[in-house]
């Protein structure tokens, strides 16, 4: 009787322990979530879906077709080696753009389109597929550049550019929802806007305004953080819904302590303690994800030496890695402003017979998100010099293989 009793009491003091944490526990959530949503985020899969519409449904028709004329198996190794700058005769480069000609006509008419206009639906979390021939875009931005540069060498300037913007609108009627369309995004800005400045002196008055006017209208860094709160959203959706199913989809691949640990989440305490962790980490790295790059570089370097991305019982490995992606998005600014940058130099030089002896003299300033300081600017003997550092931190001189240059 006597042992009897001992054991009635551990097992009533383990669920008392056990009812009590879950209390602190189921506290500590509701506390993270409130303050996660005061600050503006969302934590539905409802608040993330964006719904179907009848221009969605149509890019999504006409790129499909785009995907089923371009023969990726065949030309997509070609268009990243013309894209790259792989040596093609005039007639070569001919030929690509011509048995392509149907793919161009589809995705010309797509980029014609609202932005935004795609449907994504979050339904699904985890699941969710990627938005029709998403991951073509690599190929279709080839395509596109490949007749830009064709149009040029025929000395079709203003088409030319016409075929560089369609890219940019091309990958901005993908929806914003998705973090692997938001990088697919910026890649396609990064490998465009280069063109955009060697063709911009060749373009007319008229085709420089309208393009300075289409690139002011667009906030990498927004297009960023709609990406990054909305795959914050699933992986919330994940972890509240955890199932054993759930983890399959990660244990293959996973060290035995972090296959345990992934499993623990099973466990009710474990899971709303990863639930608070992963709401505080994604507040903590969203406030930082606001400033500019050169201000949070060191702040960024102590999250990611505080964490173990692959995978721990905190579940930190489910939220997006917002470090790389403010990265990405400083050098996609670094673009956009060296970019606007010379295109108001060009214009000034065009209004006023001479090149701006400073960036003061364009009524707009532009700060390097690497740097904190004022992009490098001077004329020279061809016009003038505008760059910016780059990624890698380091004043190049202009030097076009890691600086950002005009």
């Amino acid at each position: 009787m006597k042992k009897l009793l001992i054991v009635l009491v551990v097992v009533a003091a383990f669920a008392a322990a056990y009812m009590l944490s879950m209390a602190v526990l189921d506290r500590r959530v509701r506390s993270a979530l409130a303050d996660y949503r005061a600050a503006g985020h969302p934590t539905r899969l409802a608040e993330i879906t964006v719904p179907a519409t009848d221009p969605g449904r149509e890019a999504a028709r006409l790129l499909a077709l785009a995907d089923s004329a371009l023969n990726h198996r065949k030309e997509g190794p070609v268009l990243a080696r013309v894209d790259s700058g792989a040596a093609f005769t005039p007639d070569e480069l001919r030929q690509i753009d011509a048995r392509n000609a149907r793919a161009l006509g589809l995705l010309n008419a797509v980029a014609r389109l609202p932005a935004g206009c795609m449907e994504a639906d979050y339904t699904k979390g985890l699941a969710t597929p990627l938005p029709t021939a998403g991951n073509r875009m690599t190929d279709f931005g080839n395509l596109l550049r490949l007749h830009a540069r064709v149009l040029a060498s025929d000395g079709k300037y203003e088409p030319a550019m016409e075929q560089l913007m369609a890219v940019l609108r091309l990958v901005n009627v993908m929806p914003d929802r998705f973090l692997v369309a938001s990088l697919i995004h910026a890649a396609q800005y990064s490998r465009t806007l280069p063109r955009i400045r060697e063709l911009a002196p060749r373009c007319s008055d008229q085709t420089l305004l309208a393009t300075g006017q289409y690139l002011g209208e667009f906030n990498p860094r927004a297009r960023f953080q709609t990406s990054i709160e909305a795959e914050a959203t699933v992986s919330r959706d994940w972890l509240v819904n955890f199932r054993p199913r759930y983890a399959a989809m990660y244990l293959p691949d996973e060290s035995a302590l972090n296959r345990f640990a992934t499993l623990a989440l099973l466990l009710p305490p474990v899971n709303r303690y990863a639930q608070v962790r992963q709401l505080r980490l994604m507040q903590q790295e969203l406030d930082l994800f606001r400033k500019p790059w050169f201000e949070t570089r060191a702040a960024w370097a102590r999250i990611d030496s505080g964490l173990d991305r692959k995978g721990s019982i905190t579940f930190a490995g489910l939220t997006p890695r917002v470090r790389l992606f403010s990265e990405r998005c400083a050098q996609v600014e670094s673009e956009l402003d060296v970019t606007m940058l010379g295109l108001r130099a060009l214009l000034f030089q065009r209004l006023h017979g001479r090149v701006p002896e400073s960036l003061a003299l364009l009524d707009t300033r532009a700060i390097d998100p690497f740097t904190g300081r004022d992009y490098t600017y001077r004329p020279d003997p061809r016009g003038f010099l505008l760059y910016g550092v780059g990624r890698n931190l380091k004043d190049d001189a202009g030097d076009s293989r890691s600086d950002i240059v005009w």
